[in-house]
């Protein structure tokens, strides 16, 4: 049975109840990145996650955009990129609402992919980026090999995809079981934050952080990149991983011309005696 009075407090915590949108000072593309694999259902068995998201998107003003990716096995975008107005907060609340944690496996890297994509696509060039990422566990698409290769692949590639595009990660570990080394690497190379909260009472004060240092952040326009499709998620037996763009390299720098001083003529030769 779910404690009202629990997800009372973690949004009181949050201080969402009743307030107005906070004041940013940019505009904001945000990509909320939601696990649904069984194991949510110990990590969070009052559902708070979802009810937190819901009240973080609530209180959006009508300059920040928002979307909504749920994964699991399978890599859904729920609520693509746009406007958080009247019309769409509903649309949010009826997809968060589906969360049931009842997803096979993790496949954390695609859904990674997936919110770079939208944002790279579909984002504003004046806007400030971010991916806000909650996860319990490993990656685990069912095949230990693949598992290894994707984990690499989100880790050095994806990272620096999202830090080139100027997109910070803000990674939320759900429990001591997830891979804080990974969560931790994406956060940093990404120039965003990572946090743990081990209960649904601690996600108010870290989801308070985030949406303070979503407010607090400045658009930074970032290198315009050719748009490319992102790769077809792998299936589970398949180890290879998806091909992302590499920056080219930068092109070597001729070495300045010294002009070499003129020889000077030689002497005539003197005439020989017969």
């Amino acid at each position: 049975m779910k404690h009202p009075l629990l997800s009372a407090l973690t949004l009181l915590l949050l201080g969402l109840v009743g307030l107005p949108p906070a004041a940013y000072a940019a505009p904001h593309d945000v990509l909320f990145v939601l696990d649904n694999s069984g194991s949510m259902r110990n990590s969070d068995p009052q559902g708070d996650a979802k009810r937190v998201v819901a009240a973080t998107i609530a209180k959006l003003d009508a300059e920040q955009r928002a979307g909504l990716i749920i994964f699991d096995q399978s890599v859904r975008l729920a609520v693509p990129l746009g406007a958080v107005n009247d019309t769409r907060r509903p649309v949010f609340d009826a997809q968060l609402k589906q969360i049931d944690y009842h997803g096979k496996f993790t496949d954390s890297p695609t859904a990674i992919e997936r919110a770079i994509f939208e944002l790279k696509t579909n984002g504003r060039a004046e806007a400030a980026k971010a991916i806000v990422f909650m996860t319990d566990g490993l990656v685990d698409t069912g095949n230990k090999a693949a598992d290894l290769e994707r984990t690499k692949w989100l880790r050095e590639e994806l990272a620096a995809n999202a830090a080139k595009l100027g997109i910070k990660i803000y990674a939320v570990a759900f429990t001591d079981n997830a891979d804080l080394f990974l969560i931790q690497a994406l956060a940093q190379k990404t120039n965003g934050e990572y946090y743990r909260a081990l209960t649904g009472a601690e996600l108010g004060p870290v989801f308070a952080k985030i949406d303070e240092q979503l407010a607090a952040a400045s658009s930074v326009p970032a290198p315009a990149v050719e748009a490319t499709a992102p790769p077809p998620p792998a299936e589970p037996s398949a180890p290879s991983t998806p091909a992302t763009s590499v920056p080219p390299e930068a092109a070597p720098v001729p070495a300045p011309t010294v002009q070499a001083p003129t020889a000077a003529a030689p002497e005539p030769a003197a005439a020989s005696t017969p």
